[in-house]
């Protein structure tokens, strides 16, 4: 934490710097941007310098004007400001240690993912923000941090990223066009500070993020296998005491501590009780058959109540007239018409009189003798 905060100081006054400074350039205020670098250390490297030249240059440019527009985006690029410090922090060990396992390398990612999630959750926050097309090209295109995940060719996928903001940054450019060009000079910003990063990474880390295969083993993080579960002991396996207030149980669980002992009271089986080794016992040892002739299953008995009678049905249905389960009866159909059919179902000794023409009529069981037609 303490060489955190050190960074972000020292980053501070490179922004103060920017800020005081009449030019406009992104190349002035020379003399800070080795305020990053570690000539000194002999741990140092290319990569790392390189890297301080673009905290120093395109994102203190990007903070400068994010400050001087204020508001939400000067907010969110407060949280920016730490992702590349913690991403910083993750290079400088690449630069001086080996690649450790992928549990540690995962703990080592989580450091630079965390202020990241909290760049997109601030954008989510500030819908109703006036600048909430600023702060989604940001939250967009932050995303391009998360190269030093990304293996064989994390420079396209920078790329990627800054193509996926391009929308929101043309919102801006649209919006602020006549009305203020700092917004203008805030969105060149942005997309020299993407540029910038990838091709830092398209030199120094063309296939992925490099280590130091030379380097020292890379430090814990706290973040790698959780420890196994402890052992279990002796006192572990021993059976619960049974309640005081059951003698039974009581009764149970003392003849089961007895151990051996619980099997001194059965009798011994000797060879003249062995069915193995006496025919004689095998012949009378299986069920005996039952005496006198085999029963019969019973009958099943008709019932006294007869066939239910269904309910009489007859009546329009759309274009189809309905006749369903009459018995003896005469019935008539005289309201018909040429489009219509007749579907019988279930009449018994029935005459079914039809006025007019009809289109069909169907029957589901036919009549018997006695029912006719008319």
């Amino acid at each position: 934490m303490d060489k955190l905060e050190s960074l972000l100081d020292r980053l501070e006054k490179v922004v103060l710097c920017l800020e005081s400074s009449p030019d406009t350039g992104m190349n002035r205020c020379p003399q800070t941007r080795t305020q990053f670098t570690s000539k000194g250390d002999p741990k140092s490297s290319n990569s790392l310098k390189e890297y301080d030249d673009l905290i120093s240059g395109p994102l203190a440019e990007f903070l400068t004007l994010s400050k001087k527009i204020g508001g939400d985006v000067k907010e969110q690029s407060d949280l920016v400001q730490k992702c590349f410090v913690c991403q910083r922090q993750i290079i400088e060990n690449a630069a001086q240690h080996g690649k450790p396992s992928e549990s540690h390398l995962e703990g080592l990612l989580k450091q630079c993912g965390e202020p990241i999630s909290a760049v997109v959750q601030y954008k989510d926050k500030k819908r109703s923000s006036q600048y909430f097309n600023h702060l989604s090209a940001v939250a967009e295109s932050i995303l391009a941090l998360g190269w030093v995940s990304v293996t064989p060719a994390p420079a396209p996928y920078i790329q990627n990223m800054q193509e996926a903001a391009q929308f929101f940054i043309n919102r801006v450019i649209k919006d602020f066009k006549e009305k203020d060009p700092q917004h203008l000079a805030w969105t060149k910003a942005l997309t020299s500070l993407w540029d910038g990063l990838r091709d830092y990474v398209r030199k120094n880390h063309t296939t992925g993020l490099s280590w130091n295969v030379n380097g020292t083993p890379c430090p814990s993080t706290g973040g790698g296998v959780p420890a196994p579960p402890p052992a279990f002991s002796d006192a572990d396996l021993v059976a619960p005491a049974a309640p005081s207030g059951d003698p039974t149980r009581n009764a149970l669980f003392a003849e089961l501590n007895r151990g051996e002992g619980i099997t001194a009271g059965l009798r011994k089986v000797t060879d003249d009780m062995k069915t193995h080794k006496n025919p004689e016992l095998r012949a009378g040892a299986g069920p005996q058959p039952r005496s006198g002739p085999p029963q019969k299953a019973p009958k099943p008995t008709a019932s006294n109540n007869g066939t239910k009678q269904a309910t009489p049905v007859m009546e329009l249905r759309g274009n189809k007239w309905v006749v369903e389960n009459y018995q003896n009866q005469h019935l008539k159909i005289t309201e018909t018409e040429p489009k219509q059919t007749v579907y019988v179902y279930k009449c018994v000794g029935c005459t079914i009189e039809v006025k007019g023409k009809i289109n069909s009529i169907m029957i589901e069981k036919p009549l018997p003798k006695q029912g006719r037609w008319q």
